[in-house]
């Protein structure tokens, strides 16, 4: 049974994806193998979100001090966050696949406002 805020994400094979959360930061994917009858697992992610192949694709949060200078991402829109109130929150593009449970950092990162 979902959480009581969580969504029908997608379905992939025999992987029942729901996506926890409403807004662009704070959210989390619930993946459930339904052959097996078992959550496989659960992750924070930002953005948006997409199934490609086997492969779940997202952003992770991640603290800028993180992020090498030459990945750094330009956020032009960043003032005008901070301005409105909102805060900047940064984000590693990464993949998961669930038939052999692993992650894979990419590098390429991008900015996001933070409610």
């Amino acid at each position: 049974m979902p959480p009581p805020n969580g969504t029908f994400a997608g379905l992939n094979r025999d992987i029942l994806y729901i996506d926890v959360g409403t807004s662009p930061v704070n959210r989390q994917v619930i993946m459930h193998d339904l052959r097996g009858q078992k959550e496989i697992i659960q992750f924070d992610y930002i953005g948006d979100a997409m199934i490609s192949g086997d492969e779940f694709r997202y952003f992770a949060p991640v603290d800028s001090s993180e992020i090498e200078e030459k990945y750094l991402p330009d956020c032009p829109e960043k003032e005008d966050w901070i301005a409105k109130g909102f805060g900047v929150i940064y984000g590693r593009r990464k993949t998961f696949n669930p038939n052999n449970r692993v992650h894979v950092g990419k590098s390429e990162f991008s900015c996001f406002p933070n409610q």
